[in-house]
Formats: structure tokens, sequence, C-alpha cells
């Protein structure tokens, strides 16, 4: 319910608010939910900051938590927010089946939360309120396209959503995992168009990320394993390169070009052991691919061509053990990395966007390994997510970093870590989205 004076406000500005909403997220025929009441008394009491993750449990929901100026968490009322499904539980926690990234995206220009249901096949989307809560998108969750849904990406009213197919709860024979191109409505419902692509991917290269953050419509991919290097003898000639670049060009029609994979050059193998990709993020500004990889301790930098194609440059010093997910800041002038495998975060000069500079490897407190990570928009905190590494361990946990305004270097903050409580022993939160 509006405030008498809100009510009276809206009123007024009721033709130019709708404007303003439609021009940001155009509407697609057939949309019929748009709460035009709701919209605009969002847009006149924006809600405060606020952080998301999810449980990725039996039942999956999504954890939100208030955020301050300390950078102190505090459980939001309501939360946690059913997301209609569930997610994976791996007992084994190999590499794989949980490696993943943006599987809790947000749209802020039209108040959406995206997150992945990857043990029913399905995408929760809500409308996030004025005061950061989330109500559900009348149709939630809505089918992914395929089999263990583990990643988003957005381009306008586009999501592209990889489907990995490593469940291993669900197997189905013959099946592969996907991408997926669908379209978003204004009301947030993800509807399937004539020009809507699926593209079947090979079982067990594991792809992990739908990157489209681009000022090109390029979508950027890690496929994690290459499944001829189990081949006994296998059929590419030796060293097997075990994992590869994907990438496409998105038409705004939803069809998905493929391009040629792009294995991870040879020479790049540390004491025989070559290298994997995990984990993307991109300067588009600067055309610079980053590129975790996380069996040698290094980040790739890449460049692309005018399809999208990803082109080797070089490789930096790591510092930690796994290099896993990325995130710049707004300016692109720092690269933060979660080292999975030494619990610390790397913090990467890249005012020369070519040639990062590792500067600082940030511990982080406690148990468990980091994953995900976000930046604040206002790049004053990073935000990491920590799992557990075994059965019925600690470690699921938000971790909190201040960051320096004058060098970008990072220190916990004292309230840091908060830990969640999940159902299963072997369940593990996963992705972060910030508001």
């Amino acid at each position: 319910m509006l405030y008498p004076s809100i009510r009276s406000v809206a009123a007024t500005l009721a033709a130019a608010g709708v404007a303003v909403i439609i021009q940001m997220a155009p509407a697609i025929a057939g949309d019929d939910d748009l709460n035009t009441e709701d919209y605009i008394e969002d847009v006149l009491k924006p809600s405060g900051r606020v952080l998301y993750t999810e449980t990725n449990d039996i039942s999956n929901a999504i954890l939100a938590f208030r955020r301050d100026d300390q950078g102190r968490l505090t459980p939001l009322p309501g939360s946690p927010f059913p997301a209609g499904g569930k997610g994976v539980i791996d007992p084994s926690f190999k590499l794989g089946p949980p490696d993943a990234d943006q599987q809790v995206v947000v749209d802020r220009n039209r108040r959406l939360l995206f997150a992945v249901n990857s043990g029913s096949n399905t995408i929760a989307v809500f409308h996030i309120r004025r005061d950061g809560s989330l109500r559900p998108v009348p149709g939630s969750p809505f089918p992914s396209g395929g089999i263990n849904p583990v990643s988003v990406g957005l381009r306008d009213n586009q999501i592209v959503i990889i489907n990995k197919n490593e469940d291993p709860a669900q197997t189905v024979p013959n099946s592969t995992p996907t991408i997926v191109t669908r379209h978003v409505t204004a009301s947030g419902k993800i509807i399937q168009l004539p020009g809507d692509t699926t593209i079947n991917l090979v079982q067990g290269t594991s792809p992990s990320q739908a990157l489209a953050k681009n000022i090109r419509p390029f979508v950027f991919d890690a496929l994690i394993f290459n499944p001829e290097c189990n081949r006994v003898p296998p059929l590419s000639s030796p060293p097997c390169t075990p994992g590869s670049l994907a990438s496409y060009k998105l038409f705004p029609s939803g069809q998905l070009v493929a391009n040629p994979p792009q294995l991870l050059p040879a020479s790049e193998a540390v004491n025989g052991i070559p290298p994997i990709p995990l984990g993307l993020w991109a300067n588009p500004a600067a055309r610079q691919l980053y590129v975790g990889f996380t069996s040698v301790e290094k980040l790739g930098v890449y460049t692309w061509d005018a399809n999208g194609v990803p082109i080797f440059e070089r490789t930096v010093p790591n510092s930690g053990l796994a290099i896993c997910w990325l995130r710049t800041n707004s300016s692109e002038t720092r690269l933060y990395t979660t080292n999975s495998g030494s619990g610390n975060i790397s913090v990467y000069d890249t005012t020369d966007p070519s040639n990062p500079k590792e500067i600082q490897v940030a511990p982080t407190s406690g148990a468990g390994g980091p994953y995900q990570l976000e930046v604040d928009p206002t790049d004053r905190f990073l935000y990491v997510v920590t799992e557990r590494g075994q059965h019925a361990a600690a470690g699921n946990a938000v971790h909190v970093f201040a960051i320096n305004p004058k060098d970008g270097t990072l220190t916990e903050v004292p309230s840091s870590p908060v830990a969640v409580d999940l159902q299963s022993p072997d369940a593990f939160i996963q992705g972060v989205a910030l508001y």
C-alpha cells in the first residue's frame, strides 16, 4: 500500500514513470502481468543495499542480507525466499559439478533477480521490492531448457542459460550439456521466441559460465574439461589439453552462433600439468578477457577478434592455489580473483589491462574455500561466498572485505564472515549478487 503523499506524487508522475520503465525494459507481446503501481512504488522508494546468495540445498532458497556502511550484513525480514526448486547435492565434492559462476544475477534496471534451481532444471525470477525483499514473478520458476542449469547471463531482454548436465541425481541417457537463449518480458517472465536457440555441447566438457559482459554481442564460456583426454589412448596429440574457451555471437532474435572452441595453450603447462580454465571476466572497453588457469596458478590474458573468438596473449602468475572466479572494480583498474585451494583473494593492478600485476594476496578468515565474488557498485566493498569442501564440514559463509580507495587492496571487516547453516551436510551456498 502506498502512503497518501507518495500516492499523490505517483498519480502526478504515473504517465512519465511508466514511460521511463518501459524505456528501460521494453515489453514483449503477450506480457500481461506488469503491475504498474508496484513499479511506480519501486521507482519512488528504491531499496537500500542488499546482498543475495542461494542455499543450493534440498529446497533451494535465496538468502538476502541488508548491507550497511561498515560492511555489516543483517538478514532481511522474510529471508530466505523459496526459489521453487532444488539445488545440486554432490557428496564427491569433485571438480566439475559444483563449479560455475553467475548462479544469482540481478537486473538493476528492471529490479529483477534470476537464480538457478540446478537440481530441478528451472530458473527462478523475482521482483525486487523497495525494501530489497523478493516477490516471485508470476509463473516462476521457468524451464531452463536443459538439465542442471548453473549460470545465467543477461543482455537487454535476452537471457543466456548454461545447463551443465552433471547433477549426480539426474542421469538421462544420451543427454548433453546445452547453452540456451530465451527472452525476458517486462514483468520478468522467461519465454521462448521463434529465434531462440539451443546448442548441444559435448557431454563431459563441463560448461561453467555465461559471460555476456560485453559492448559487442558476444558470450564467453569456460569448458573445464576435454573428454578426449579421457580416451585411452587420447585421440589428440599428447599432451592432451583438458579445457577450452567457448565463444558465441548473440543476435537480438535469440539466435546464438558458436565459434570454434579455443584450447588453452599447452605451453602454459607446469611440471606436466596442463592448464584448466575456470572463471572468466572481461574488460569490454579494453577488449580484454581474463581467465583463471586453475590447475597451474596463472591468470590468462586474452583479447578477441571481430567475431568474438578469444586470442591468447599471455599469462601472469597467481600466488594462490586453484584460482577460480574473477571480478573487476567499476573503473576496471583492479581485478580480484578467488583462490579456493589456498583460501585467499588476489588483487591485480589492471591499470594496463593487458599486463595485470598482482599487488596483494588477502586471506579469508575461517574455514571453507572462496568461490563466487562481487564488487559493490560504489567500489567500497568486495563480497565473497565460501563453501565447505567435504561432508559436514564448516565453511558455508559470506565474507566482506573493505576496499582501500587509494590502491584497491582488501581488509576483511570485523563482522565478517557470516556463517550460513544448511539442511544437507553436503550442500553449499553459491552465487552472489548485489542490489
